[in-house]
């Protein structure tokens, strides 16, 4: 099983999400660690070349396995709360980041099964979104 590392972050009551080349789903930023990268050292090294920014104040945030969206199989995501240094810029294979708010899917806005059904119900459970 592919593991992810993945951020939250929050400006407000909207979470940062990216949209990776020819998809049109939303997915949190983030990736898989790179040999024995530690959480935090696979956080910031893909926030790095995804946003070019930097997290900081990272805070454990929840595992869940779910089906992987890009690929076969299950991801057993591991969530990290942070703030931010810098003002997200795509790179990399993200091409473009959006603010989401609880009202996404009304919207018409897709997002991935980890951030749709175990993220943002839980951070409107939490009242931080």
């Amino acid at each position: 099983m592919k593991q992810k590392i993945a951020a939250i972050i929050l400006k407000g009551s909207k979470i940062l999400t990216v949209r990776k080349k020819d998809t049109d789903i939303y997915i949190m930023p983030g990736g898989g660690p790179e040999g024995n990268e530690t959480h935090e050292e696979t956080l910031t090294r893909e926030l790095k070349e995804e946003l070019n920014v930097k997290p900081h104040n990272v805070k454990f945030f929840g595992s869940f396995v779910e089906p992987a969206i890009f690929e076969d199989g299950n991801i057993e995501a591991h969530i990290y709360l942070a703030d931010m240094e810098g003002k997200p810029k795509p790179q990399s294979e993200i091409i473009e980041y959006r603010w989401l708010d609880k009202n996404f899917k009304d919207e018409g806005i897709k997002c991935g099964s980890v951030l749709a059904d175990r993220v943002i119900p839980k951070l409107i459970k939490m009242e931080l979104m």
